[in-house]
């Protein structure tokens, strides 16, 4: 049996359609057969390895650079080459699924890798995103040559990681079986941005300040509802469909549906809101607070509301959550934004549609009472925050 002839691409640039054609159809051509390979697209940048058999190929070393010369004029990617003698894999590896989330940060990557470098823990494969203030890691190890038990290593972790206000999952066995996991972002803050809040008020001639002390007696919902009485449906409906979601978030959501997780939102604001940001973002399920309506007339009836149907337990809906996406109790994740030193909204994130609160307004739709109210509708208002 002929010995192996591995050669590597390493490539990166600018993000295309069909560069992956422009990468591969030259290789085979030449008689290559690629044997491994990695690629992905992060923010926008394209980059890719794989490892190429020219055991079949008649080509020299220097006829295989001129393959990758042309491809690189083909692509306008930055690539390299190089010839690869591979290191034949230990039998003995023990693998650990390592997961960790929480708060981003500079320097989570650097604390996580010179904790494992401690202990003599390889890394084999590592992925991450941090968007809007979350980050997420999911690292593959090899444990084989381990200075501590797996136990040990597990606890050394998180606390190393709590000071970092990141939760470690250390996953031990059947770590290529992974398992269907929920992150549920706890949002108690307002999605308004103080301020967004400001200049709302300003252009409405509405006192904030008057407006945050409203809202910090009691349940922002009730209040809300309050505020809202007897305006229709429709118009709060058409101030969230003014709302967008944010790029952001849209690509923090995609990412943790790639790597396998789904996620759900529990927030105090109004369902109908809570159902917009699901439908925006893709999410696999969202709690808000019910508005009372009339059914008969559709339109906010303010009245005798009652406390308890405003009261959401974030532990309870996490759970139902779960339960309807075969989930696991165990492997459900709650980030909460009370958690977060961060100001603001965290994660799943929106702009307010404030351009369309003002036509409502100048129209005549919305009264002053009514934009207290829509103040609320999208959670507590945040005290002013000193320069």
């Amino acid at each position: 049996m002929p010995e192996e002839k591995l050669m590597t691409i390493h490539g990166a640039g600018p993000d295309s359609i069909g560069l992956v054609e422009k990468i591969t159809r030259p290789v085979a051509q030449a008689g290559g057969n690629i044997v491994d390979l990695r690629q992905d697209v992060l923010h926008g940048l394209f980059t890719i390895t794989m490892v190429v058999d020219l055991t079949g190929s008649k080509l020299s070393t220097e006829d295989f650079a001129g393959v990758v010369d042309t491809i690189r004029k083909a692509t306008s990617l930055e690539l390299s080459w190089s010839v690869y003698n591979p290191v034949p894999r230990e039998p003995g590896k023990k693998c650990l699924l390592l997961i960790l989330l929480g708060e981003d940060a500079p320097g989570l990557g650097a604390t996580i890798s010179t904790t494992l470098r401690t202990y003599k823990i390889n890394i084999e494969f590592s992925q991450m995103v941090a968007r809007e203030h979350v980050f997420l890691m999911e690292l593959l190890l090899d444990a084989s040559l381990s200075t501590i038990p797996t136990a040990n290593l597990g606890r050394t972790i998180s606390d190393v990681m709590s000071q970092k206000k990141i939760m470690a999952i250390l996953q031990p066995e059947d770590v290529f079986n992974k398992k269907k996991r929920l992150i549920v972002f706890s949002l108690g803050r307002s999605f308004f941005t103080q301020d967004q809040t400001e200049e709302l008020c300003r252009q409405t001639g509405l006192d904030a300040a008057a407006i945050r002390r409203d809202y910090a007696k009691g349940n922002p919902a009730i209040l809300s509802a309050e505020y809202l009485e007897g305006l229709p449906v429709d118009a709060i409906e058409t101030v969230i469909r003014g709302t967008v979601v944010r790029r952001e978030s849209q690509e923090l959501v995609q990412t943790l549906a790639t790597m396998g997780y789904s996620v759900g939102l529990v927030t105090p604001a109004c369902q109908l809101f809570a159902d917009h940001l699901a439908a925006a973002l893709g999410l696999d399920a969202a709690i808000g607070t019910e508005l009372p309506v009339n059914q008969d007339t559709r339109v906010i009836s303010g009245e005798d509301v009652s406390t308890d149907a405003f009261d959401i337990d974030v532990f309870k809906s996490s759970l139902r959550m779960a339960a309807r996406l075969g989930v696991k109790n165990e492997d459900v994740t709650v980030l909460s934004d009370a958690d977060f030193t961060s100001p603001g909204s965290v994660g799943l994130c929106a702009d307010i549609g404030i351009k369309t609160i003002l036509e409502l307004s100048n129209s005549r739709v919305l009264s002053k009472e009514h934009i207290r109210g829509i103040i609320g509708l999208f959670g507590k208002p945040a005290a002013k925050q000193g320069k």
